[in-house]
């Protein structure tokens, strides 16, 4: 039974291709993943602003030799109305995205089923009913999360960085730089962990698959495990499949829980260090402490959405070996094909008889 609920397990380390084949799916609903895009870009702007408009309030209208309790007014108004922008357009841009990305899912599914029906019985004679339900349901629903949850945390948090970025070097080049070197480390931490989430995430996902056709199995075929009293034997070997999946899971996460302190860890250091730095300028005078303000909101800002891709990692890893498990179903060729333009005929100009000669049947070449 493992041997059959594995067959369609990856041999190779699924990658992003895996999910370039499914992307014909989504050409359907380009104009509503545009549209998702540009309420991203208002939402981002409204963010970045925000830290800016109190660095002004602090400097020009608070700080100042002379405040400005009008324009500190003005400042408010125009903070709560960008707030009030940002709200709208995640609103929007969530609710979009997730009408378009179930979309997709749902032709994938259907296409999916409509596939496996085209097969002949030597298809399903070969593979583990279980495995083709976890194909159909659990695989398809792993790969909306890319859609969904993935491609949003993609498009809004970059745009993000690249926003902050521009604002903090707008502000002031030379603490920006400062706050930049940890980048590199950055870089080094997401490759340092790569391989090993994708390890975790690809085992724990066929031990999933193996659980699912053994009791997809064992249910369809439980009069028999009764009639030959096979229960004990039964659930002995279903708690070892448990076990396993138990364990991998307990991997998965204590990796994942790993890789995203780390971040959490840098984002700290960084914020200290730009405390530091920025508040010896201001305590020479040159920076304003508004200007302060608005760099340590960046920094948070900045390690938020990094931390927000580096949690998604574990999304995308396991949408790339679902998309490849569903991806080898959708190679396999059915081995019956139905003729393009078939001929009709019609019945009463049929005559002659039916005979069988040397008819043989079988779903193995050797039975």
């Amino acid at each position: 039974m493992n041997e059959r609920a594995n067959q369609l397990t990856p041999k190779q380390k699924p990658g992003i291709a895996s999910l370039r084949r499914l992307l014909p799916f989504a050409r359907p609903f380009l104009w509503q993943f545009v549209l998702v895009i540009a309420l991203v870009i208002v939402f981002n702007a409204s963010s970045v602003l925000q830290p800016y408009l109190v660095k002004i309030a602090i400097d020009s209208d608070i700080a100042s030799a002379h405040p400005n309790g009008h324009a500190l007014l003005v400042i408010a108004l125009v903070y709560i109305g960008v707030v009030i922008a940002g709200v709208a357009a995640n609103y929007f841009q969530v609710t979009l995205l997730q009408r378009a990305g179930q979309s997709v899912i749902q032709n994938i599914r259907l296409s999916l089923f409509e596939h496996i029906e085209r097969q002949a019985m030597r298809f399903f004679d070969s593979r583990a009913i279980g495995t083709l339900v976890t194909n159909v349901s659990s695989d398809t629903e792993t790969v909306s999360q890319f859609f969904t949850n993935f491609f949003l945390s993609l498009i809004r948090d970059g745009l993000s960085i690249l926003m902050i970025l521009f604002a903090m070097f707008r502000l002031n080049a030379r603490i920006a730089c400062y706050s930049m070197v940890l980048i590199p480390i950055i870089f080094a931490v997401a490759i340092a962990f790569r391989g090993r989430l994708r390890r975790r995430y690809q085992q724990t996902r066929s031990l999933l698959s193996a659980m699912i056709a053994f009791l997809a199995e064992n249910l369809a075929g439980m009069r028999i495990t009764q009639m030959f009293h096979q229960e004990a034997r039964q659930r002995r070997a279903l708690q070892e499949l448990d076990e396993r999946h138990r364990d991998a899971n307990v991997r998965e996460y204590t990796t994942s829980v790993w890789f995203n302190r780390t971040f959490e860890l840098l984002g700290n250091v960084a914020v200290s260090a730009v405390a530091f730095v920025g508040g010896e300028a201001v305590l020479h005078r040159a920076i304003a402490f508004g200007t302060l303000y608005a760099f340590i909101r960046y920094i948070q800002q900045f390690f938020q959405p990094i931390n927000a891709m580096t949690q998604q990692w574990n999304t995308l890893q396991s949408a790339m070996v679902a998309a490849d498990r569903i991806g080898q179903v959708l190679r396999i060729e059915p081995e019956i094909v139905d003729a393009e333009h078939p001929v009709r005929i019609d019945p009463k100009q049929v005559v002659g008889r039916i005979e069988f000669r040397d008819v043989t049947f079988g779903y193995q070449p050797e039975r």
